[in-house]
């Protein structure tokens, strides 16, 4: 069962747009070929057009992108390594948007190793068709070409990295606001507060704790990442000075900042807790 065109993933349209276009481009070089009785061209451009064309049919049947962008990208640098064993040197520029195309349709460090093997085998293959001052160039427009591509797929992924990351905060701030709009119970949101800072924060171990009605003493709210044993402990702690951080926290209404949990005399009756819960600073 096919998808619409339009209902398919950005990754989706990309390939069948470029897999597309290649099959019409080069198919006007294949009829004329065919039409001139080259028999080397018309077979390189048959190679060309058919598994350009089979991997347009095998994306649109079954969305299969990674499979068939590799496909793609071995089917380009083989069948240009025949059209340039082939025909010669005068094929050798199509090397150029192969280096380039690789790093978008494969991982970028087996897009490099790709590009070095087909770089070294076209090199090979055309080094005595240019001369002395020609073939130096040549090698090294193709090294610039690679290593241009490759930082620049690495800026792209971590630019593409950060945005994902920026969106999945943005899904959480949303999530608790929507949770917040709706009268969710706290059950609710302050998991769901923690689990936002704890993913901006990922070392970090969150818990939320709540002044009881009487105002002396402080109830665990949320903790999911803390150890059952820990939360235990501390549920129900009295409010007072030099108890703990959140206990002193909550008694002089001011931020509380420990470096060193081990050594910091707060916490001198709950070391053998913070340990065993590997806690360090708070």
């Amino acid at each position: 069962m096919t998808v619409k065109f339009q209902h398919r993933t950005l990754e989706d349209k990309i390939l069948l747009a470029i897999t597309g276009a290649a099959t019409l481009v080069l198919s006007p070089f294949l009829v004329l070929s065919i039409l001139a009785g080259d028999i080397a061209n018309s077979l390189v451009d048959v190679v060309a057009v058919g598994g350009i064309f089979a991997i347009f049919l095998g994306v649109w049947f079954t969305s299969r992108i990674k499979l068939f962008s590799g496909i793609f990208a071995f089917v380009a640098q083989v069948t240009i390594l025949i059209g340039i064993h082939v025909k010669g040197a005068g094929l050798i520029y199509w090397v150029f948007p192969i280096i380039i195309a690789s790093f978008y349709l494969l991982p970028t460090l087996i897009a490099s190793l790709f590009n070095f093997v087909l770089i070294t085998i076209a090199c090979f293959l055309t080094f005595q068709q240019f001369d002395s001052f020609t073939f130096p160039r040549i090698i090294a427009s193709f090294v610039v070409t690679n290593l241009f591509s490759l930082i620049f797929s690495v800026f792209m992924q971590n630019k593409n990295r950060q945005l994902s990351n920026k969106d999945k905060v943005n899904q959480i701030h949303n999530n608790i606001l929507e949770l917040i709009a709706s009268s969710s119970k706290l059950s609710k949101i302050l998991p769901a507060i923690i689990n936002g800072i704890e993913n901006e924060i990922p070392n970090a171990l969150c818990s939320v704790l709540l002044v009881d009605k009487k105002g002396r003493r402080l109830l665990v709210g949320a903790a999911p990442s803390l150890p059952n044993y820990y939360n235990q402990a501390i549920d129900g702690l009295t409010i007072g000075h030099g108890i703990g951080a959140w206990a002193e926290a909550a008694f002089s209404s001011k931020r509380v900042v420990v470096p060193d949990i081990a050594s910091h005399p707060g916490w001198v009756d709950w070391t053998e807790l913070t340990q065993k819960a590997q806690l360090a600073s708070c």
